[in-house]
């Protein structure tokens, strides 16, 4: 008898419905008007508010110079400079595609690419002189590189909560084929309306929500910002999220769109884990006025690819570089290199040091060392008379390497 009611009561633990736990980025207003356990639509089904979630909020920046006319990418990257101090430990990302004209890019471990924007003052005088340049739209296919940038991001915060991904771009409407006559060379899934939809199932897989920022520019056609903007709040409006637009100001539309998305609240819903959802025909989740699209069976993320973005860095400077090395007897050029005691304090004890010459916007690879911090901090530089060298500088954290400072080594005059 026991054992027939054992058989009798496991035929019901697997009769009732599999459920499972999603966190997901609702705003405070949202959030505080439902109660527990409240019943929310979910497609042609219904999921449950469980109440505020422990997890974090993260947040990145994508810089999406990918689709960027190429003329403009100085004055992007200049109000980026001007506001990269003030986002803190908010990563700034670009697409791989990226031409590398302001950019001094250095491969680390694992295909990790960091990139070093060039000095305020050399990127504001190249967005001035770039302004009596028309601009050239990119084609359709660089799109691609910031889908594979949106994919790796999302794949690698996908344990750690909601993210929030600030999305800044010159033309949204690239990515929004409802209207298009044409998509990116390698989609041909004509019932996929816009990369949105296309990405459902990374976008829902860490309950990623997208805050695009407008980036204008003077002179630019005011029927393609209006198309931008369309597609760029409809992106929005489809993962949650909303659309920040400037004049002449990206940097600080992007200041405004960090500062209001800390209103918004990181929940916990439970799902049904068998509701039939694709990234064609993704079920909408409705809490109260809030609503996104959200496939409740995404496929596995895809494996990290460190490489589908840049990571974008502001060098500091609290390191002093100094010519000559009295102890190193040898005929080269040295200089020693005196780091902060933040970085002298580093559990590693390591330093990359990275020495290129610059020869008309091309990069010869001249030297890459890892230096112990117990031993002096001397670099071999070469002599360069027509070209003009730099270091680059990173030390080693938990996180991984941490762009320090580039210096241009001025050549004395003969």
């Amino acid at each position: 008898m026991r054992l027939v009611w054992l058989v009798l009561f496991s035929c019901l633990l697997s009769a009732q419905p599999q459920t499972r736990q999603i966190s997901i980025l609702v705003p405070s207003r949202t959030a505080d008007t439902l109660q527990a356990g409240t019943t929310v639509s979910l497609g042609s089904q219904t999921a449950e508010f469980l109440g505020p979630s422990t997890n974090s909020s993260p947040a990145v920046v994508i810089v999406d110079l990918a689709v960027t006319p190429v003329e403009r990418h100085a004055c992007l990257l200049f109000e980026l400079s001007s506001i990269l101090p003030e986002l803190g430990n908010v990563p700034v990302y670009t697409p791989i595609s990226t031409m590398r004209r302001y950019l001094y890019s250095v491969e680390m471990a694992n295909g990790l690419n960091l990139g070093l924007l060039s000095p305020a003052d050399v990127l504001h005088s190249a967005c001035q002189e770039s302004l009596r340049t028309p601009e050239k739209v990119p084609g359709l296919d660089y799109t691609l590189y910031t889908m594979a940038l949106f994919q790796a991001l999302t794949a690698r915060y996908a344990q750690q909560g909601p993210l929030r991904i600030f999305w800044l771009s010159n033309n949204f409407s690239l990515f929004d084929w409802r209207t298009a006559t044409r998509r990116p060379s390698p989609i041909e899934f004509t019932q996929y309306p816009s990369m949105v939809e296309l990405l459902a199932p990374s976008f829902s897989q860490g309950g990623a929500v997208l805050f695009p920022v407008q980036a204008e520019f003077p002179k630019q056609s005011q029927q393609q910002l209006k198309s931008s903007s369309a597609s760029g709040d409809y992106f929005a409006l489809q993962t949650g999220g909303f659309i920040s637009s400037t004049t002449n100001s990206p940097g600080q539309g992007l200041k405004f769109s960090i500062s209001r998305s800390e209103s918004y609240k990181p929940v916990l819903l439970r799902i049904p884990a068998s509701v039939p959802s694709t990234a064609i025909h993704p079920s909408h989740l409705h809490l109260d006025s809030f609503s996104r699209i959200f496939v409740t069976n995404p496929p596995p993320p895809p494996p990290l690819v460190e490489s589908a973005g840049i990571k974008l860095v502001r060098a500091t400077n609290d390191i002093q570089i100094s010519a000559g090395c009295e102890e190193m007897k040898t005929q080269e050029t040295w200089v020693r290199i005196q780091l902060p005691e933040r970085v002298m304090k580093s559990p590693s004890r390591k330093v990359l040091v990275h020495f290129e010459v610059l020869r008309q916007e091309r990069r010869s690879l001249r030297q890459r060392v890892i230096l112990n911090l117990d031993r002096p901090l001397c670099v071999a530089v070469q002599d360069t008379v027509q070209n003009q060298p730099y270091l680059f500088i990173a030390h080693e954290e938990q996180s991984g390497w941490t762009a320090t400072k580039t210096v241009l080594l001025r050549q004395k005059s003969q």
